[in-house]
């Protein structure tokens, strides 16, 4: 019989149980090293290093989980707290440039069928932000207040994120079809 997520957490919580820790671990490594390959670029080696920290950052801090929020929500924001460690420490930002277009054009855009390398390009582009709500509320499906607790983001930033997130691809994905670069 398998142990529900919540008695894994109460076992880590009380005892610092590693094994219970462990099964954890093995529900969400895929989730929490996915999202950090979409915010890393694709760069396989920092993301799962980055997943590592998080998992460690998560052991140690397990004791202050109150689930308010979902275990994978929180975990979320902790691998997005590593990820904007590791870049502040390496003294970087990715740009926050974003082109203003019509919002028909975002909706109709956004949904057509795109090829995935053309879509991973034009995330790339995205601000570490938008690329994190973009991410958290249309590939996972989160609520845009999900995506705010794991930002650690007012609400309507988020939203901001996500539309204009949303735009910025629409006019990339738009631009380079008629470019010929795919489709």
């Amino acid at each position: 019989m398998a142990i529900s997520e919540e008695d894994l957490i109460a076992r880590v919580q009380s005892k610092q149980c590693q094994h219970a820790f462990g099964e954890l671990v093995k529900m969400y490594q895929s989730d929490v090293r996915q999202l950090l390959r979409k915010l890393t670029g694709g760069d396989m080696a920092t993301a799962d290093d980055l997943a590592q920290d998080t998992f460690i950052k998560a052991f140690k801090g397990v004791k202050n989980f109150r689930k308010e929020a979902g275990f994978k929500t929180w975990l979320f924001r902790i691998a997005w707290n590593v990820y904007r460690d590791y870049y502040r420490s390496k003294k970087r930002r990715p740009e926050d440039y974003v082109e203003e277009v019509p919002e028909s054009a975002v909706e109709s855009d956004f949904n057509a069928p795109m090829k995935s390398k053309a879509l991973e390009a034009a995330l790339d582009t995205l601000s570490s932000d938008q690329r994190m709500a973009i991410y958290l509320c249309l590939q996972q499906e989160m609520t845009q207040q999900e995506a705010s607790t794991i930002m650690g983001l007012p609400l309507g930033t988020v939203k901001s994120h996500v539309n204009r997130g949303k735009a910025k691809l629409a006019s990339l994905l738009a631009g380079w079809q008629r470019e010929g670069e795919y489709g």
